[in-house]
């Protein structure tokens, strides 16, 4: 939950290319840095920065199965979904995902923001 939060801040502190760098090769393999950052600004500025943050759900999943087109692969991943505010009746929802890499470290796997009332940004862009 606190991994979560610190991404959740090193991206509206615009850290994008760092938080790429240190991700998983599971969202490298996902989704090119060029496009992850690109992604994540506009949505940033477009919904403000945050005045506050809270966790709305946490979840783990277990992927199993050999992955069809669009899903991710077999792993372990914990999904954080954050509400944040980010001024009077305005805020955005960040879904932050980790994945258990080979080396046991959990890291940063998925990172989608979406104004609140919209609809999220694909999940698996193409590189």
């Amino acid at each position: 939950m606190a991994q979560a939060i610190q991404v959740s801040e090193a991206a509206a502190g615009g850290l994008l290319e760092g938080l790429y760098e240190s991700s998983s090769p599971v969202m490298k393999a996902a989704q090119a840095k060029q496009a992850f950052v690109a992604q994540v600004r506009d949505v940033l500025s477009q919904t403000g920065s945050a005045t506050g943050r809270d966790w709305v759900a946490v979840r783990r999943e277990v992927v199993s199965a050999a992955p069809a087109p669009g899903t991710p692969p077999p792993g372990e991943y914990v999904v954080v979904v954050l509400g944040v505010e980010t001024g009077p009746q305005r805020g955005r929802l960040e879904t932050i995902t980790f994945h258990r890499d080979s080396d046991n470290q959990w890291r940063l796997c998925g990172f989608v923001a979406a104004a609140v009332g919209q609809p999220a940004p694909t999940t698996n862009p193409k590189k």
